[in-house]
């Protein structure tokens, strides 16, 4: 083979290794940050099905240390923030949640995949969450692109949050072509650092109800007030 030949094959080598390489150690580390971040611990991630229909239960153990995540977390949702405390042999990663002792979060590369709870601390309790204010939005649009309102209004929040703690489920159905579905974000109080999303329905025939959260099939009927508020642009 010529000497030209040879610096040609080189050269597409060194290009190769250049372009190539790198690309292969973002994969790896996104995907299995255990190999670029040997003094993170992982954690043992496991996913089973949770005594409640429809959820999962989920846990994060290490040492004497379990996180979980099932019915009480699903509608919890937190960016996190900037200070990474673990990971898993997947490549997902665990980090604190912003003024918070007993909470973390997990994400898998960009999404976050839950919330967890340390599994020796109580549940949240949204009637002693100190819950104040809230944030509704149509789940018709993605997360910041649709229409938003808040409100303050501590009667609004007790109406809210007592229908969510204390209200017997009614017959509703969630499907149906002209159903309307909103997320009210929860936040204030214990909530630090995290945002709680229930349920808000509007029927065909203007009647609203709430949901501890957006998947399960317990719906409540709203208070006049609340409603009131919801359907008003």
């Amino acid at each position: 083979m010529s000497r030209r030949k040879w610096f040609i094959l080189g050269a597409v080598g060194i290009a190769l290794c250049v372009c190539v390489i790198p690309l292969i150690a973002v994969a790896i580390y996104f995907f299995r940050p255990a190999l670029f971040n040997p003094l993170l611990p992982v954690y043992d991630y496991k996913v089973v099905s949770s005594s409640h229909t429809g959820y999962s239960h989920q846990t994060l153990i290490l040492g004497g240390t379990t996180y979980e995540s099932d019915y009480a977390e699903y509608a919890l949702s937190s960016p996190g923030s900037d200070h990474q405390i673990g990971q898993t042999a997947s490549g997902m990663r665990l980090y604190e949640v912003y003024g918070q002792k007993n909470y973390v979060v997990l994400y898998d590369f960009m999404d976050q995949v839950a919330v967890f709870r340390n599994s020796q601390q109580p549940a949240l309790d949204l009637k002693t969450a100190g819950i104040t204010g809230m944030k509704l939005a149509s789940l018709a649009y993605a997360p910041g692109m649709g229409p938003e309102k808040d409100t303050s209004d501590p009667q609004l929040i007790k109406y809210v949050i007592t229908t969510l703690t204390d209200d017997t489920p009614v017959a509703a159905s969630s499907s149906g072509s002209n159903i309307q579905k909103y997320c009210l974000y929860l936040s204030g109080g214990s909530l630090y650092g995290m945002q709680y999303c229930a349920g808000v329905y509007v029927d065909q025939a203007g009647q609203v109800y709430l949901a501890r959260d957006s998947l399960t099939k317990d719906w409540f009927q709203a208070d006049p007030l609340f409603s009131a508020w919801v359907k008003t642009p």
